[in-house]
């Protein structure tokens, strides 16, 4: 074979196999360029899917601040709300405080709870959202000049409670608890036409429907509560003492004093609405009371008998109410060892006394002079709900008593 043909088809080789080179060439240039028409997607897919995730987040931790900044909002109004009203319970006590008469370290107590009320007003003013230093700055330069007008203002209330307190006890009398005669008492509580022609046991039992049907006082309701819970201890077999109903506002902050076996118990009555809220310092109040219990002085004023098993110890604060109390004051409660307990006011409870005294069965009807002084608590001696009930068991009207003759 001639050098020129065999030249020729070693180029002929070689083209073919550059043809062929630059074919896998393209064939790889066209499988980089999907390669990265791909990756560009996929790359603008993950990137959308991150921008989604991210704001997703954003909106979540937006939603988390808001809640948790709303959250914080209502916590600082229920701190603010429960300051308030612990304030406003010290600013009540005191008030109450100022009915026993003319203490000083009442009267700073008392204006120091204002002093605390004014300069919590103005630290609301500087740290709320928008404050307002102006008011702020305000209400200091007053709670500085207040301080002097609560004094001067305590004083002179003092002052006039020094010539009113004698008849603060009497204001809260019913009218016929004015009468000193137990049948203008009965007559209080009828008509004229009844009280002629009705006889005595008629008289007796109408005048005590129309006593239980009419409206009382807040403070004659109170009463009948204390009256109450009495016939209840009375009725387990306590010697009971109405104290609160004898003594009025030197009562001590004690209702009723129950005694039986040694056991002595310090009664607190509140007859509240079912809507009302007991807070610790009517638990606070027992508790002092229990504290500060005279027991010699009361020694004296009951035969040695009552006292003679009696464990000083054993004295114990009981707290009765017809409404719940605030879970603070429970746990106060709780901590102090006062007894709580919960007993609705039942009006249809026996209210009349039969009592025996020298061997005379008398009954005592609630409108009577002598019936909170009046014990149930010897064999015999019974609550009934009639006057019918007491006369079949034996029992009569006491006689007419006037009072003690001058």
């Amino acid at each position: 074979m001639s050098l020129e043909k065999k030249i020729q088809e070693l180029k002929q080789k070689n083209l073919e196999e550059l043809n062929k080179r630059e074919q896998e060439l393209n064939n790889l240039q066209t499988r980089v360029n999907e390669m990265l028409v791909q990756a560009k997607k996929d790359f603008l897919a993950e990137s959308q899917r991150i921008d989604e995730h991210i704001a997703s987040e954003e909106e979540r931790i937006l939603m988390y601040k808001t809640r948790t900044e709303q959250e914080i909002e209502r916590e600082r109004e229920r701190a603010e709300s429960r300051i308030d009203s612990h304030i406003s319970d010290v600013l009540e006590y005191f008030e109450e405080m100022t009915n026993f008469g003319k203490d000083p370290k009442i009267i700073d107590a008392y204006i120091n709870a204002c002093y605390a009320l004014d300069d919590k007003l103005a630290k609301y003013f500087i740290n709320k959202p928008h404050p307002a230093p102006t008011t702020a700055e305000t209400i200091r330069v007053y709670k500085k000049e207040n301080i002097g007008y609560l004094q001067r203002i305590k004083d002179l209330e003092y002052q006039l409670s020094e010539l009113w307190a004698k008849d603060t006890d009497s204001s809260e009398k019913e009218a016929f608890e004015y009468f000193d005669d137990d049948e203008e008492r009965i007559s209080y509580f009828l008509s004229a036409s009844d009280y002629k022609n009705l006889s005595e046991y008629e008289r007796n039992q109408k005048a005590l429907d129309n006593y239980l049907k009419r409206s009382h006082t807040k403070a004659h309701i109170g009463k009948m509560y204390e009256r109450f819970i009495g016939y209840l201890y009375e009725s387990r077999g306590y010697d009971v003492q109405y104290r609160g109903i004898e003594m009025g506002l030197k009562d001590g902050g004690i209702d009723l004093i129950c005694r039986k076996n040694g056991e002595v118990l310090l009664i607190q009555c509140k007859n509240w609405k079912l809507d009302s809220t007991i807070y610790e310092k009517h638990i606070c109040q027992l508790y002092g009371a229990s504290k500060f219990y005279d027991k010699d002085r009361l020694q004296e004023e009951y035969t040695p008998s009552l006292f003679t098993d009696i464990d000083w110890g054993a004295v114990k604060p009981v707290f009765v109410a017809t409404t719940k109390l605030d879970e603070h004051a429970e746990e106060v409660a709780l901590t102090l060892g006062v007894e709580v307990q919960n007993i609705s006011f039942d009006k249809k409870y026996p209210i009349i006394k039969c009592n025996i005294n020298n061997g005379a069965k008398i009954y005592h009807l609630p409108i009577d002079q002598m019936y909170d002084h009046t014990k149930i608590c010897h064999p015999g001696e019974c609550y009934v709900s009639t006057v019918k009930e007491a006369e079949a068991l034996g029992f009569r009207r006491a006689y007419r008593w006037k009072g003690n003759s001058v």
